[in-house]
């Protein structure tokens, strides 16, 4: 008789009156991959330039595969003394002017292009002469303090429409 009347404590724990009970944990959330896991680079390519070239300008199509919206905040090279993140403008005069720039957005709804006459990375002082053939080592980074590095092919680099003199800074 003794443990029937003892069953309703045990079944509740210590037997305090309407503890609630305890939400079972939710699963940790699921971190995204780093962004640099996560984009493709297409069409990677950097402008010849004639020998002694104070610059020259990399350009290719960067797709977010997955996850949220991303940033490549910033570049580097073994290749430039100095790497910057480009746009181009047109100045008050109509006359097409390159612009630094903080970021290049990344969606998964769209690829961002970086072509001549628009976004583009600029190698400025470059540290050695690169010909059609060979290769430029070029680092991303981006927003999340994740990085890619690539190998970009030096390509002759035809001028279109839009494409702005290397000189109009």
């Amino acid at each position: 008789m003794l443990a029937l009347a003892l069953l309703p404590l045990l079944a509740c724990g210590t037997g305090a009156p309407d503890a609630p009970l305890a939400a079972p944990e939710a699963p940790p959330a699921r971190a995204a991959a780093p962004v640099a896991d996560r984009v493709s680079v297409t069409d990677a390519r950097t402008r010849a330039m004639p020998p002694g070239s104070p610059a020259t300008g990399a350009f290719m199509t960067l797709t977010l595969q997955s996850g949220p919206p991303a940033a490549v905040v910033g570049a580097s090279s073994p290749d430039a003394a100095t790497v910057e993140l480009h746009t181009h403008v047109s100045g008050a005069d109509g006359t097409m002017q390159m612009r630094k720039v903080d970021r290049f957005d990344l969606d998964p709804a769209a690829p961002t292009v970086l072509a001549p006459g628009g976004l583009h990375i600029m190698l400025i002082s470059p540290t050695r002469d690169v010909a059609v053939g060979d290769t430029v080592s070029l680092t991303l980074q981006f927003d999340d303090g994740s990085a890619s590095t690539l190998q970009v092919p030096v390509r002759e680099i035809q001028p279109g429409a839009g494409a702005p003199s290397p000189h109009a800074h």
